[in-house]
Protein backbone atom coordinates (compact mmCIF):
# COMPACT_ATOMS: atom_id res chain seq x y z
CA UNK A 1 0.00 0.00 0.00
CA UNK A 2 2.66 2.81 0.94
CA UNK A 3 4.42 1.75 -1.94
CA UNK A 4 1.51 2.10 -4.28
CA UNK A 5 1.01 5.46 -2.65
CA UNK A 6 4.51 6.77 -3.36
CA UNK A 7 4.69 5.40 -7.15
CA UNK A 8 1.56 6.91 -7.93
CA UNK A 9 1.71 10.28 -5.69
CA UNK A 10 5.44 11.19 -7.28
CA UNK A 11 4.81 9.01 -10.63
CA UNK A 12 7.81 7.49 -9.63
CA UNK A 13 9.23 4.85 -11.72
CA UNK A 14 11.98 2.12 -10.90
CA UNK A 15 13.71 -1.34 -11.94
CA UNK A 16 16.43 -3.60 -9.95
CA UNK A 17 19.65 -4.55 -11.40
CA UNK A 18 22.58 -6.86 -10.27
CA UNK A 19 25.75 -5.88 -10.37
CA UNK A 20 29.20 -7.51 -9.36
CA UNK A 21 31.00 -5.45 -6.83
CA UNK A 22 33.84 -5.57 -4.43
CA UNK A 23 32.74 -7.06 -1.21
CA UNK A 24 34.48 -8.88 1.97
CA UNK A 25 33.39 -12.81 2.54
CA UNK A 26 33.12 -14.09 6.65
CA UNK A 27 34.64 -17.24 6.85
CA UNK A 28 36.34 -19.58 9.36
CA UNK A 29 40.07 -18.94 10.58
CA UNK A 30 42.22 -21.78 11.04
CA UNK A 31 41.04 -22.42 14.47
CA UNK A 32 37.49 -22.57 14.15
CA UNK A 33 34.50 -20.74 15.67
CA UNK A 34 35.23 -20.10 18.66
CA UNK A 35 32.39 -19.20 20.48
CA UNK A 36 29.71 -21.71 22.10
CA UNK A 37 26.04 -22.03 20.85
CA UNK A 38 23.47 -20.55 23.62
CA UNK A 39 22.09 -23.18 25.61
CA UNK A 40 18.94 -23.30 27.04
CA UNK A 41 19.31 -21.01 30.40
CA UNK A 42 22.18 -19.10 29.39
CA UNK A 43 20.16 -16.40 28.78
CA UNK A 44 16.97 -15.12 30.00
CA UNK A 45 14.22 -15.61 27.36
CA UNK A 46 11.04 -14.03 29.42
CA UNK A 47 8.53 -12.26 27.51
CA UNK A 48 10.09 -9.14 26.58
CA UNK A 49 8.82 -5.99 28.24
CA UNK A 50 7.77 -2.58 26.33
CA UNK A 51 10.90 -0.19 26.78
CA UNK A 52 14.76 -1.05 26.93
CA UNK A 53 15.43 -4.19 28.70
CA UNK A 54 16.06 -4.34 32.61
CA UNK A 55 19.54 -5.63 33.05
CA UNK A 56 20.09 -7.06 36.74
CA UNK A 57 23.31 -6.89 37.79
CA UNK A 58 25.15 -10.85 38.07
CA UNK A 59 21.98 -11.46 36.33
CA UNK A 60 21.04 -13.13 33.04
CA UNK A 61 21.31 -11.08 30.10
CA UNK A 62 18.04 -11.36 27.78
CA UNK A 63 17.90 -13.87 24.75
CA UNK A 64 18.07 -11.29 21.46
CA UNK A 65 20.10 -8.10 23.40
CA UNK A 66 22.12 -6.22 21.72
CA UNK A 67 25.32 -3.63 22.61
CA UNK A 68 27.13 -1.62 20.44
CA UNK A 69 29.28 1.40 21.48
CA UNK A 70 32.58 2.91 20.96
CA UNK A 71 34.80 5.04 23.91
CA UNK A 72 38.08 5.81 23.87
CA UNK A 73 38.89 4.65 20.34
CA UNK A 74 37.18 1.10 21.07
CA UNK A 75 34.46 -0.23 19.37
CA UNK A 76 32.57 -3.22 21.48
CA UNK A 77 29.83 -5.50 19.75
CA UNK A 78 28.15 -7.50 22.44
CA UNK A 79 25.40 -9.74 21.32
CA UNK A 80 23.17 -12.68 23.00
CA UNK A 81 21.66 -15.29 21.21
CA UNK A 82 21.87 -13.93 17.73
CA UNK A 83 22.63 -15.76 14.98
CA UNK A 84 26.16 -14.83 13.39
CA UNK A 85 23.86 -13.33 10.41
CA UNK A 86 23.45 -10.77 12.67
CA UNK A 87 27.30 -9.96 12.92
CA UNK A 88 27.30 -9.93 9.27
CA UNK A 89 24.80 -6.92 9.26
CA UNK A 90 26.89 -5.10 11.81
CA UNK A 91 30.61 -5.32 10.27
CA UNK A 92 29.03 -4.46 6.75
CA UNK A 93 28.10 -1.31 8.47
CA UNK A 94 31.18 -1.23 9.66
CA UNK A 95 33.37 -1.80 6.56
CA UNK A 96 30.91 0.21 4.68
CA UNK A 97 30.28 -2.96 1.89
CA UNK A 98 28.65 -5.73 1.63
CA UNK A 99 29.80 -8.62 4.02
CA UNK A 100 28.41 -12.15 2.70
CA UNK A 101 28.72 -14.92 5.10
CA UNK A 102 30.51 -18.49 4.06
CA UNK A 103 30.92 -20.02 7.06
CA UNK A 104 27.75 -22.39 7.19
CA UNK A 105 27.00 -21.60 11.19
CA UNK A 106 23.68 -21.90 12.61
CA UNK A 107 22.65 -21.93 16.33
CA UNK A 108 22.07 -18.66 17.82
CA UNK A 109 25.79 -17.72 20.44
CA UNK A 110 27.01 -15.19 22.79
CA UNK A 111 29.35 -12.58 20.59
CA UNK A 112 31.67 -10.32 22.05
CA UNK A 113 33.99 -7.90 19.92
CA UNK A 114 36.40 -5.34 20.57
CA UNK A 115 38.36 -3.65 18.13
CA UNK A 116 40.19 -0.13 17.73
CA UNK A 117 37.52 1.98 15.92
CA UNK A 118 39.69 3.63 13.33
CA UNK A 119 42.31 1.14 12.52
CA UNK A 120 40.84 -1.83 10.20
CA UNK A 121 43.72 -3.76 10.30
CA UNK A 122 42.55 -4.00 14.27
CA UNK A 123 39.33 -5.16 12.87
CA UNK A 124 40.40 -8.22 10.79
CA UNK A 125 43.02 -9.16 13.58
CA UNK A 126 40.24 -8.54 16.33
CA UNK A 127 37.94 -11.01 14.46
CA UNK A 128 40.43 -14.07 13.96
CA UNK A 129 41.88 -14.00 17.61
CA UNK A 130 38.33 -13.36 19.59
CA UNK A 131 35.90 -15.59 17.39
CA UNK A 132 37.78 -17.70 14.75
CA UNK A 133 36.62 -15.89 11.85
CA UNK A 134 38.39 -14.16 9.07
CA UNK A 135 37.11 -11.34 6.11
CA UNK A 136 38.71 -12.07 2.48
CA UNK A 137 38.34 -9.42 -0.10
CA UNK A 138 35.79 -11.05 -2.88
CA UNK A 139 33.43 -9.88 -5.20
CA UNK A 140 30.00 -10.55 -5.90
CA UNK A 141 26.81 -9.78 -7.08
CA UNK A 142 24.49 -7.01 -5.59
CA UNK A 143 21.43 -5.77 -6.14
CA UNK A 144 20.10 -2.22 -6.61
CA UNK A 145 17.03 -0.50 -7.31
CA UNK A 146 17.16 2.34 -9.97
CA UNK A 147 14.71 5.56 -10.11
CA UNK A 148 13.75 5.74 -14.00
CA UNK A 149 11.62 9.14 -13.28
CA UNK A 150 9.94 10.84 -10.59
CA UNK A 151 8.07 13.92 -10.44
CA UNK A 152 7.12 16.67 -7.94
CA UNK A 153 4.49 15.34 -5.59
CA UNK A 154 0.84 15.08 -6.92
CA UNK A 155 -1.54 17.05 -4.32
CA UNK A 156 -3.04 14.36 -2.06
CA UNK A 157 -6.64 13.60 -2.98
CA UNK A 158 -8.47 14.93 0.37
CA UNK A 159 -6.68 18.40 -0.94
CA UNK A 160 -7.85 18.07 -3.87
CA UNK A 161 -11.45 17.08 -3.81
CA UNK A 162 -11.90 19.98 -1.29
CA UNK A 163 -10.12 22.38 -3.36
CA UNK A 164 -13.61 22.56 -5.40
CA UNK A 165 -15.95 23.96 -2.93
Amino acid sequence: MPRTLVEERFRLKTHRETETVPMYARRLAKGGFKPAPVKDGDCDDSPKQPGPPQIVPGGKQPCGYITQGSADGTTRFHMVGFQVGMLTRRLADVMHMHVIDETGLTGTFVIDLQFASADAPALFTALEQQLGLKLEKTKGAAGFIVVDAAERPRPALARAAGAGR
